[in-house]
């Protein structure tokens, strides 16, 4: 299913977020912090539907997925 969602610049800004949180050891990133950065609701939703990331309480993770997902589609913020 993620290989069909296209990335754009807000599901970027999520899955970046979240991709640094992953490299700094995975402890989650509440998600009233992401929506503060101007993540809207409907794209959570929609990451979480289509398994790049998972909802844990009031914490946000990327899944194996979603790493997958943003070093495919965000090359450069990810290996830089």
């Amino acid at each position: 299913m993620s290989a069909q969602l296209h990335p754009d610049s807000e599901r970027l800004l999520i899955l970046r977020t979240l991709y640094i949180d992953w490299k700094a050891g995975w402890k989650g990133v509440k998600r009233i912090e992401v929506m503060l950065l101007g993540a809207p609701q409907h794209q959570l939703d929609l990451l979480i539907d289509a398994g790049l990331i998972r909802e844990h309480g009031d914490r946000l993770f990327i899944t194996a997925s979603g790493v997958a997902y943003a070093e495919t589609f965000d090359k450069e913020f990810c290996h830089a």
